[in-house]
């Protein structure tokens, strides 16, 4: 649907940079046992009515690895190229990593096909991809134990009854209609995709940090605040008042160690303020996290989820597809933030990451989506797009604003 409409690519995309070398072999036989933890890397999707399935296929090496030599240690024109890679689901593989290996250090860019998993499966994969990577280098026979977790709806939805269940899906609590159609006036180039990232430095991170703590907000409510802020300054007429945040029901619905499948488990809630430039940062900042805290006390975030499993349920695939694809409204402008990376737990033996970042889809014009991620305390902010110099330019002079912004 994501693709067909031309809203995004419906990638997940991966990029680290190393302080040292990756064996290549290793590195292969570790994709290749990763995919004991997500068996459908190693399927076809077929989009077949009355009911679609995956089907395993026997791929080779180059359907989803491939080794850039790169005769320097300027690996950034290399990372470009390769991290904006879009996987095939009707095809296979549902997975391709590119290993970039310079003249003494390397890189490596991975995309997965989001249809499988949300940032937060994603990274739950390359926690397990780089930790097969670390045991092989110190066992060659290192056999990983078989996740066999849940990926469904179900590990969050077994923990209320039908009645409130039934009661959240027909709950008008937290709804907010959103009218804004302002956008960036982008030209739009099919063949041509990428990712600008911009970077935030640990000071940086500590000043926002400072301020959200004493009124009880956080760096999530910064970014938003500084995010309508910009938008104010940038587009037409200042007219965006609402802007969705996609949060991960893990964190709201699950035990805080409750270990779940690498998975789809995001939804959305809605920022809605009336604010201007006339306010300081603070009042702006003080409105985000008032409409935020609204949002996350409310049941909005699971009605949205459940009425998507209630539909495929009870209704062909056809029907299903086309309700939802008859009533799905793509955001134009939104913020994602992915959060923190852990260094402890990606950790690929004996080349140590300087840096990395995780990135949403690329997005087709008129779609715009930041992309955040922390790793090491060094924030990236990201925005991705299938588009012109001019549009990368646009994009460049907005994350300027922005951190301009930003405390």
């Amino acid at each position: 649907m994501f693709e067909k409409f031309e809203y995004n690519d419906h990638q997940l995309h991966f990029q680290a940079t190393f302080e040292g070398k990756i064996n290549e072999q290793a590195l292969l036989n570790s994709i290749k046992l990763s995919i004991k933890s997500l068996p459908l890397l190693n399927c076809r999707y077929i989009d077949k009515s009355p009911y679609p399935y995956w089907t395993k296929d026997d791929f080779n090496i180059q359907d989803y690895f491939k080794v850039k030599r790169v005769l320097s240690d300027d690996l950034n024109k290399d990372c470009a190229e390769n991290i904006t890679y879009s996987t095939n689901a009707q095809n296979g593989p549902q997975i391709h990593v590119t290993l970039i290996k310079g003249l003494t250090h390397d890189a490596i860019c991975i995309s997965l096909n989001h249809q499988l998993c949300d940032a937060t499966g994603f990274q739950q994969y390359l926690w397990d991809l780089s930790n097969i990577y670390s045991q092989m280098l110190k066992n060659p026979d290192y056999q990983p134990p078989l996740n066999s977790y849940s990926r469904g709806l179900s590990q969050i939805l077994k923990n209320f009854t039908e009645e409130e269940i039934k009661g959240i899906s027909e709950s008008t609590e937290g709804e907010i209609k959103t009218k804004d159609g302002v956008t960036f006036d982008f030209k739009g180039d099919k063949n041509r995709p990428f990712i600008v990232s911009h970077k935030l430095s640990p000071t940086r991170l500590k000043a926002m940090k400072a301020i959200a703590k004493p009124i009880g907000a956080t760096v999530n409510d910064i970014l938003f605040a500084a995010l309508f802020r910009s938008l104010y300054k940038t587009l037409p007429e200042n007219k965006i008042t609402t802007l969705p945040c996609p949060i991960d029901l893990r964190k709201y619905y699950l035990p805080k160690d409750f270990k779940t499948g690498i998975c789809n488990l995001n939804s959305f809630i809605t920022c809605s303020i009336t604010s201007s430039l006339d306010d300081s940062f603070t009042e702006t900042l003080a409105k985000v996290k008032q409409a935020m805290d609204l949002q996350k006390k409310s049941s909005i975030s699971l009605k949205g989820t459940i009425l998507m499993e209630q539909i495929f349920q009870t209704m062909k695939y056809e029907e299903a597809y086309n309700l939802i694809a008859k009533s799905f409204s793509n955001p134009l402008i939104s913020l994602t933030n992915i959060g923190i990376i852990d260094d402890q737990k990606l950790h690929f033996e004996g080349a140590e990451i300087t840096e990395t970042f995780i990135s949403g889809s690329i997005k087709f014009k008129p779609y715009f989506q930041i992309g955040t991620t922390t790793f090491k305390d060094e924030m990236t902010l990201t925005v991705n797009l299938y588009g012109t110099v001019e549009d990368e330019l646009k994009i460049k002079n907005f994350l300027m604003i922005m951190d301009n912004e930003l405390p």
